[in-house]
C-alpha cells in the first residue's frame, strides 16, 4: 500500500533533515571527511532543480569550509541555467523597491519555470539582501541573460550579456495608457527606454551586482528627469 503523508508529516520531515543539517560539529566533521569529488556530488544534489530549500540554509552555516565550497558549487551549477529576473516597482517619486527572482531554462520548453530553490520569503526576494551575499554576487556573474521588468509603464528589458562584446538589450513594451500622475506620455516613455538600451548596448560589461545597481539607476535618473520636464511642460500649458 502506498503511504501518502500529511503536510504536517511532511514538515515534520523537513524540519528533522534541517536540524542534522543544523549541527554545526557532527556536519561539518562528516562531510569534510569525505573526498571533494563526493562532496561535489551531495552540493549538485542539494542545488538540483527539484531540490528542497530547507537544505540550503543550514548547509551553508556548518562552517567556513562548506559555506565556501558550497556557494562556489551553487554558482557553478546553477548559474548558466538560471534567468535571471528583476522587477523594479517605483512605489515613490524617487523611491523603488527592487525584487529578484531565478527561473530555469528546461530542454525542449520555450518557457522557464521558476525553481523551487529561490522560492523564499519575502525577505530573501529583495534585492538589497542578495546583492550583498556571497552566493549572489557569484550567481550573478555566471548569469548570461537578465530580464528588467519595470511595473509602472508595464515594460522592461531582456539583456544578454556577450563574451567578447558589448550587451545585447531588448525592450519590450505593454504600456497602453499614459501614466495620468506622472504626466509622462507611453511615446516619451518608450523614447526613454530606447535611449537607455542604446547607451548600455555600447559599453562591452559581464553580469554582476554592480552593473545592474548602475543600470537601474540610470534608468531611474531618466525616469526622474523625463518626470520634472512632463510636468513643467504641463504647468506651462495650464498657464
Amino acid at each position: 500500500m502506498k503511504t501518502i503523508m500529511t503536510r504536517s508529516q511532511t514538515k515534520k520531515l523537513a524540519q528533522e533533515l534541517a536540524t542534522v543539517l543544523a549541527r554545526p560539529v557532527q556536519t561539518c566533521t562528516l562531510l569534510t571527511d569525505l573526498p571533494l569529488e563526493m562532496r561535489y556530488m551531495i552540493f549538485e544534489h542539494i542545488f538540483a532543480e527539484e531540490a528542497k530549500p530547507k537544505l540550503l540554509r543550514p548547509l551553508m552555516q556548518t562552517c567556513k569550509q562548506l559555506e565556501e565550497e558550497a556557494t562556489d558549487a551553487a554558482a557553478r551549477i546553477l548559474g548558466p541555467k538560471v534567468h535571471f529576473y528583476l522587477e523594479l516597482k517605483n512605489t515613490r517619486r524617487t523611491s523603488w523597491s527592487i525584487r529578484h527572482s531565478f527561473r530555469f531554462h528546461q530542454p525542449g520548453r520555450n518557457e522557464a519555470r521558476a525553481s523551487p530553490l529561490f522560492t523564499l520569503r519575502r525577505g530573501r526576494t529583495q534585492w538589497r539582501v542578495f546583492r550583498q551575499s556571497s552566493i549572489g554576487k557569484q550567481m550573478m556573474a555566471r548569469t548570461k541573460q537578465i530580464s528588467i521588468h519595470w511595473l509602472t509603464p508595464s515594460a522592461g528589458f531582456i539583456i544578454d550579456f556577450r563574451v567578447d562584446s558589448p550587451p545585447e538589450i531588448a525592450v519590450y513594451k505593454h504600456w497602453k495608457k499614459p501614466d495620468l500622475r506622472s504626466h509622462v506620455s507611453v511615446d516619451e516613455a518608450y523614447q526613454m527606454m530606447d535611449a537607455t538600451a542604446i547607451r548600455w548596448s555600447t559599453r562591452k560589461a559581464d553580469c554582476s551586482v554592480k552593473w545592474v545597481d548602475e543600470f537601474v539607476n540610470d534608468l531611474r535618473a531618466s525616469w526622474i528627469k523625463l518626470r520634472a520636464e512632463a510636468k513643467g511642460k504641463d504647468s506651462r500649458v495650464g498657464d
